[in-house]
């Protein structure tokens, strides 16, 4: 398994696509993303993103904007249009003034769990633009659009599934797309994990974060000397490799102990640790809340998001 797909499960993405909207008249969408990223895409028209005081800009015909964590955005038939948070919304159809959309969106939305961000999201820029006249009109972003937009439009046996699927596919072409872009030799996450020596030794930590790892067996996976790897790995990511061991562990650690009723010493077994006691003390030294609490406050969190759909659909004319 890659390392980006190990990421996207130790993040534990769950996705919802919010709606195929045409959009008539006057009209501003605010979308509230404090533990969300998401994408847009525009079928038809033209619209407005703003991303916090960044300056408006144009989306047009084919257009997708990957939206990082937290990043609290908006859309909006013009640069200077107010906005209204979507669940707000009054659905308007066509009338005589307005008998053609000025834009039609398709969005989606990905829900970041209580586990950790990985680094690798936290680099995500606030906006990502991915401009139609850049991928191809037959490329598979192009493709991507396309499809998922003629699935909405007229749906069939299957569609849910269909259109999730494509869905994880155009979000995760967005953040390959953002990866090709990104400047040479950009320090952080985004390098090490390009760096074929450290990102073995990444990839086999989340393959098996409950290996006995040491800097020497993790220098041997990246095929370096101890003293050079950890260099290189501090110097790349700001952190040390035993770290970066620890906080794996206490992400699946987390996951475990969300979905399962398994006992502190079961989990301390399966991520690595020798017993609850150092589970413990490494779980409160990384996040600040004892197992124990962050489970109960877990399971509370899990019970609210499932009474409360998330995240509000763009309402639809009727």
């Amino acid at each position: 398994m890659d390392l980006l797909t190990h990421l996207a499960r130790a993040a534990d993405l769950e996705g919802r696509l919010l709606a195929r909207n045409a959009l008539h008249g006057r009209w501003g969408l605010a979308f509230e993303c404090d533990r969300s990223a998401g994408f847009h895409v525009v079928v038809q028209g033209e619209c407005w993103l703003r991303v916090g005081e960044r300056a408006p800009q144009c989306l047009r015909r084919g257009d997708v904007a990957l939206v990082a964590p937290g990043g609290t955005h908006s859309l909006a038939c013009g640069p200077d249009e107010p906005v209204v948070p979507i669940s707000r919304v009054v659905p308007r159809g066509p009338s005589r003034a307005h008998p053609h959309p000025s834009a039609t969106l398709v969005c989606g939305a990905y829900r970041f769990e209580e586990t950790p961000i990985h680094p690798l999201f936290g680099r995500l820029p606030p906006v990502h633009l991915i401009r139609a006249d850049t991928v191809g009109a037959h490329g598979p972003i192009a493709s991507l659009v396309a499809l998922l937009s003629s699935e909405l439009a007229e749906p069939g046996p299957g569609s849910e599934a269909v259109c999730a699927r494509l869905m994880d596919v155009l979000f995760f072409q967005g953040v390959r797309h953002w990866l090709a872009g990104r400047p040479p030799h950009e320090p952080g996450w985004v390098d090490a994990i390009a760096d074929p020596r450290l990102g073995r030794a990444i990839e086999a930590i989340h393959a098996d974060p409950a290996h006995d790892w040491s800097l020497a067996s993790l220098a041997g996976v990246a095929a370096l000397s101890r003293t050079a790897f950890a260099e290189r790995f501090r110097r790349t990511t700001g952190d040390t490799p035993m770290e970066y061991v620890s906080r794996a562990r206490i992400d699946r650690a987390m996951s475990r102990l969300a979905a399962s009723d398994d006992t502190l010493e079961s989990v301390a077994a399966q991520v690595g640790y020798a017993d609850a006691f150092a589970l413990s003390k490494a779980f409160k030294r990384l996040t600040g809340r004892a197992p124990s609490d962050w489970r109960r406050e877990a399971r509370r969190a899990s019970l609210e998001r499932a009474s409360t759909p998330w995240p509000p659909a763009i309402p639809q004319a009727r």
